[in-house]
């Protein structure tokens, strides 16, 4: 709970959740990759066409391209995750980290006072509920009250 606390304040302060800026970061990344793999296969698509009319033999390199692509874009993003899984782990830790003894005012809390006791918050509650009461009966009385006017004056 307290951890999900620690989010939620992380939150508030900022703007925005870093686990959510993270994974843009991380999905940005690897579609930057999937264009470099699309680049990649545009280029050796091309170079096996021109291979193709300069050479006699009937040697058909694409199928040795394609596995040599999935293999490329397997071990590629293979490395991309392990390095953000330990960025995303690092920025968690290190950028994101609020330590436990660090007291914390947000802005819209600052002069707020937060050492009353239990019973004094049980008492401001109960006054609350009174104002209440007494804003309804207020508000009973006048539309009472109106009514009799319209209906006196009609």
């Amino acid at each position: 709970m307290a951890q999900q606390a620690h989010h939620l304040l992380l939150t508030e302060i900022l703007g925005f959740s870093p686990q959510l800026l993270l994974d843009d970061i991380i999905n940005i990344a690897n579609n930057a990759v999937q264009d470099g793999v699309n680049g990649m296969e545009e280029f050796l698509q091309k170079w096996v066409e021109a291979r193709a009319e300069r050479q006699t033999d009937d040697r058909d390199s694409t199928q040795e391209v394609e596995q040599g692509l999935v293999a490329f874009q397997t071990l590629l993003e293979q490395h991309t995750d392990i390095a953000f899984d330990f960025f995303e782990a690092w920025s968690l830790r290190n950028i994101f980290a609020i330590p436990q003894d660090l007291r914390i005012a947000v802005p819209h809390q600052q002069n707020l006072d937060l050492t009353y006791p239990p019973e004094r918050e049980q008492e401001l509650l109960d006054e609350i509920e009174e104002l209440r009461k007494q804003l309804e009966n207020v508000h009973t009385i006048s539309g009472f009250c109106s009514s009799q006017w319209i209906d006196t004056y009609d």
